[in-house]
């Protein structure tokens, strides 16, 4: 037994997200005064970028159909994002039973040699997917970033582009005060992705966590099956295997109790994640095809719409497998050398506590989007296929359009 603090550098980053944010949980004083600039420093970034691209759409709306399209996604993704850190604020003190129920119960250091060579897949899985967050959000910076600044080359100091447009009554597009708003406006780009992705990055891990838990319960159920030296009877071999499977009721019911809890922090940036992603996708494909749409901006349309797919559907992968492995339980059961047992007592009872197990894992556990549907590939597949027939709708009507 090694009593040592667990440290994972997916967890550690996916806190960092969200205490960036100001929608962690906190375990001090100190820790509060952080969390309350955090979430101030949020807001009024975001809200200032709701309040630009709100003017943007009113000035070009019936005018600039490229960049009014682009101002609404804008709105879109800043609006979900400060709404997901909402949620995740108003459910702090359940993400905070959460993390505690994890550190009791899973992450710990007391494992076997084999349990731990699982755990360290799914531990370097986890890793990958916040090296994946954190490079889609530097490059999506930086898309947002070079789209004027290539604008900019060759012109002159007068008719300089920012990042949003400005209606202001004020030099912003003089120096220095040209430069400072650059900045800004690409720091609102960098808030804007970390709020949208927060949630999301801490949920995964947790699914990830998850997953690999219950394939340790699978390994355990397996394992306990098998005659030791000191079973010198049948009743002996028994009466080990009624302890060890109680053992296994107990870590089944942990993970299913994990589950109930997450679906009570999650579910609601679940669905909120779900509504705008079929809109904002058939804007930015609205976007790509119209003609007056600037190259760089368009590249850099593609290169969001690409990072968003892969986000949910890493996402929705991994709650798909959560339903899998919490449904191969019943399998890994019926597997084991039950047939084998006497029929006397304890061997029915042993046989019936089985069947229970097997009924309950009828029911798999799953993450819904506020209850209104279990999210699995499926999800991800129909979603998907809304969002292309709102993309081939608005084509069909540039089309049109261009024809008349």
């Amino acid at each position: 037994m090694v009593d040592r603090v667990y440290t994972d550098f997916s967890v550690t980053a996916a806190t960092y997200f969200l205490k960036f944010t100001g929608a962690y949980f906190t375990e001090s004083d100190a820790d509060e005064i952080r969390r309350k600039i955090g979430l101030l420093h949020t807001g009024l970034v975001i809200l200032s970028g709701v309040y630009v691209n709100s003017v943007n759409v009113k000035h070009f709306w019936g005018h600039d159909l490229s960049y009014c399209s682009y101002s609404i996604c804008n709105l879109l993704l800043m609006c979900l994002g400060m709404c997901k850190v909402a949620i995740l604020r108003y459910r702090r003190f359940d993400l905070a039973d959460l993390v505690a129920f994890a550190q009791r119960h899973f992450w710990h250091y007391n494992y076997s040699p084999e349990e731990w060579a699982i755990i360290e897949k799914y531990r370097t899985l986890s890793k990958y997917w916040v090296y994946y967050v954190v490079s889609v959000t530097i490059a999506i910076m930086f898309g947002y970033g070079s789209v004027p600044l290539m604008a900019n080359r060759g012109g002159n100091k007068t008719e300089r582009e920012l990042v949003f447009k400005m209606w202001v009554d004020f030099p912003v597009y003089e120096t220095p005060y040209y430069e400072l708003m650059f900045c800004f406006q690409i720091f609102i780009v960098g808030t804007v992705a970390a709020a949208y992705v927060c949630p999301d990055t801490y949920m995964i891990i947790f699914n990830l966590h998850m997953i690999c838990h219950f394939r340790l319960l699978q390994k355990q159920i397996l394992d306990f099956w098998q005659r030791k030296k000191e079973d010198i009877d049948d009743d002996m071999t028994l009466a080990r295997y009624t302890l060890n499977f109680k053992k296994c009721i107990v870590r089944h019911q942990l993970l299913i109790t994990f589950c109930e809890k997450m679906e009570r922090v999650f579910s609601l940036t679940i669905f909120m994640h779900f509504l705008v992603f079929s809109a904002y996708i058939g804007l930015d494909g609205y976007e790509i095809l119209l003609p007056t749409t600037a190259l760089e901006r368009r590249m850099t349309i593609v290169f969001l719409v690409g990072g968003s797919f892969g986000h949910l559907g890493v996402l929705s992968y991994s709650c798909d497998y959560i339903i899998e492995e919490s449904t191969n339980i019943i399998t890994t059961i019926y597997r084991g050398s039950w047939a084998t047992m006497p029929m006397n007592q304890m061997g029915r009872i042993l046989r019936l506590d089985m069947r229970m197990v097997m009924m309950k894992g009828l029911r798999p556990c799953c993450l819904t989007a506020a209850g209104f549907f279990p999210v699995s590939l499926e999800t991800f597949t129909k979603l998907a296929s809304s969002a292309f027939s709102y993309f081939a709708l608005m084509r069909e009507s540039i089309a049109y359009d261009t024809s008349e």
